[in-house]
């Protein structure tokens, strides 16, 4: 993924890299996400697929307290509706979310993903799906390296089991 942002800091732009191309050892850009601010607290945002043009989905979140905000994700069969708890930094510290199928008519996923920072950075998230894992699971946040600027560049997350189970590897362009 690509992400662009206005000059204030405000997200703007998603770009998905999703269609690996075999001949020439790439992934390809399929969708694109194009983010507005139309009023304080609100942001929306269309999904379209690059090469048809088509809108594939929407986004809303909308500041509903000081302290949350409510996340509708539109996209084919699904929408996906969240409430971001923050904590007093306004980092998000517990997702709850519930996943419906169109049309299948039913809930699909009712999960929760709960974070934890220190030293303003998240060191461990435990997600828990309501029906198949109430106990959750655990990724603990492990061999974290940062640029310059203090962004993080890698970090890996290890399991319960202590097995790497995601490597998130990062570049940032500064103007």
């Amino acid at each position: 993924m690509v992400f662009y942002y206005n000059k204030d800091g405000y997200l703007i732009s998603r770009e998905n890299y999703n269609y690996y191309h075999v001949e020439e050892d790439s992934l390809h850009l399929t969708e694109r996400t194009t983010y507005k601010y139309p009023a304080v607290g609100i942001k929306t945002g269309i999904t379209k697929n690059v090469k048809s043009k088509k809108n594939i989905g929407s986004s809303s979140y909308t500041m509903i307290a000081i302290d949350s905000m409510a996340v509708h994700l539109n996209q084919q069969n699904n929408i996906t509706k969240m409430i971001y708890h923050l904590d007093e930094k306004q980092r998000i510290k517990l997702i709850e979310a519930t996943m419906f199928n169109t049309k299948m008519d039913k809930e699909i996923a009712n999960y929760t993903t709960e974070m934890t920072f220190e030293n303003d950075m998240i060191i461990k998230m435990t997600v828990r799906n309501k029906r198949t894992d109430p106990e959750g699971n655990t990724l603990e946040v492990v061999n974290v390296l940062k640029d310059d600027k203090g962004n993080i560049i890698h970090k890996e997350l290890k399991d319960n089991n202590g097995v790497i189970v995601n490597i998130v590897d990062r570049t940032y362009e500064y103007n």
